[in-house]
């Protein structure tokens, strides 16, 4: 059996004014997307920011389904275009699926650390590059280590966002 939970409704606004909402169902690994706006509103781009801000909300890599009544050609095209593909069909429904790689925003964090280490070890090897250049064997040796024990540092910056994630 599968599980249902009902995330919560998602109200979009206009100068104040309701003009449509998402739903978000969990359902077993996976979210079920039912998107409605007013029809005035309907293909001015709205359903786009909606559905992107919406997803902004979850917190891991998901796929997300949207079921389609199979005449509903305008939701069709918006699925397709938000790049939905098609899972299922039969006469009366459209079975759409998208998977959302969402990156999160501590790993950033972790980017930027890998980042300085990198600009450091830039300097390491061309500082190898100059005494190669001038065939001084043990000063290079040095810097080898160097390179090698920054190299580890990214390396450990790199295992702990992997395990953290």
């Amino acid at each position: 059996m599968l599980k249902t939970i009902k995330i919560k409704d998602l109200f979009f606004l206009l100068k104040k004014k309701k003009i449509g909402f998402i739903l978000l169902k969990k359902v077993s690994f996976y979210y079920e997307i039912t998107i409605i706006f007013e029809k005035k509103y309907i293909n001015k781009g709205f359903g786009r920011i909606a559905y992107n801000e919406t997803i902004k909300k979850l917190k891991n890599n998901t796929m997300i389904v949207a079921n389609i009544h199979a005449q509903n050609l305008k939701s069709l095209n918006y699925f397709k275009k938000m790049n939905f593909i098609k899972l299922y069909q039969d006469k009366s429904q459209i079975k759409l699926a998208k998977i959302e790689i969402l990156t999160k925003k501590n790993n950033l964090q972790y980017i930027k650390k890998i980042e300085k280490i990198r600009g450091k070890n830039n300097s390491n090897w061309m500082d190898l590059l100059k005494l190669s250049i001038s065939l001084n064997q043990s000063e290079t040796i040095k810097i080898m280590n160097n390179i090698h024990s920054k190299d580890e540092e990214i390396s450990k910056v790199l295992k702990e966002m992997i395990t953290k994630n």
